[in-house]
C-alpha cells in the first residue's frame, strides 16, 4: 500500500477490531428482526446509528483530536446505541414469558462473558504470546492472531460453563447433530 506503512495500518485495523463485538451484537439483533420479517425497525435504527456515528466521530476524532482511534471509538459508541435500541424494542414487543426469555438471553451474564472474552482475546495478550514463541520460527503476527483467537474461544467456553449460558449448549447440539447426519 502506498502512503501507509504496515504498522500504521495494523494499528488502525486493530483499533476497529477491538470494538467489533458491539457491531456483532448489533448485527445479531438486526438479523433477528429480519428473520421475523421486520425490516422497518432495523432501517429506522440504522438512521439513528448513522447520526450517532457521525456526531461521535466529529467529537472524538476531530474535536478531541483522537484521530483514527476516535473514529473506531465513535463506531463502537454508535453500535452500542443501536444495540440498546433494538434490545429495548425486542423486549417491549415480546409478550409475557417471551419477554423474560429475551431478558435472560441478553443478560448481564452474557455481557460479562463477552467482556472477559474480549479481554482474553485482546491483541495485547496475543502480542505477549507472540513475543514468547516467535523465536521458534512462525511470524509474530500469525502467532499473535492464533493465540488471541484460541484464548478468546477457550475463555468464552469457560465463561459459558461457569455462567450457565444455555445457548452454547444449543449450538453444540446443532453442530453435533449435523456431524451425526453427515457421518
Amino acid at each position: 500500500m502506498r502512503g501507509v506503512e504496515l504498522p500504521v495500518l495494523a494499528h488502525i485495523l486493530a483499533g476497529f477490531g477491538d470494538r467489533s463485538a458491539v457491531l456483532l451484537a448489533f448485527q445479531l439483533m438486526t438479523r433477528t428482526l429480519y428473520a421475523m420479517h421486520d425490516s422497518r425497525t432495523p432501517a429506522l435504527v440504522n438512521i439513528g446509528v448513522a447520526v450517532v456515528n457521525i456526531a461521535a466521530d466529529l467529537l472524538l476524532a476531530f474535536a478531541w483530536h483522537r484521530g483514527v482511534t476516535g473514529l473506531a471509538l465513535g463506531h463502537a459508541v454508535s453500535y452500542v446505541f443501536g444495540s440498546a435500541l433494538l434490545f429495548v424494542d425486542r423486549a417491549a414487543a415480546a409478550p409475557g414469558r417471551r419477554r423474560t426469555q429475551v431478558g435472560t438471553t441478553m443478560s448481564p451474564r452474557q455481557l460479562l462473558a463477552a467482556v472477559v472474552t474480549a479481554a482474553a482475546a485482546s491483541r495485547r495478550l496475543g502480542a505477549l504470546w507472540a513475543s514468547r514463541w516467535t523465536s521458534i520460527g512462525p511470524s509474530p503476527a500469525l502467532v499473535q492472531v492464533t493465540a488471541s483467537v484460541a484464548a478468546g474461544v477457550l475463555v468464552f467456553l469457560a465463561c459459558a460453563l461457569i455462567f450457565g449460558i444455555h445457548e452454547v449448549d444449543e449450538v453444540k447440539e446443532a453442530l453435533l447433530g449435523r456431524l451425526r447426519r453427515g457421518a
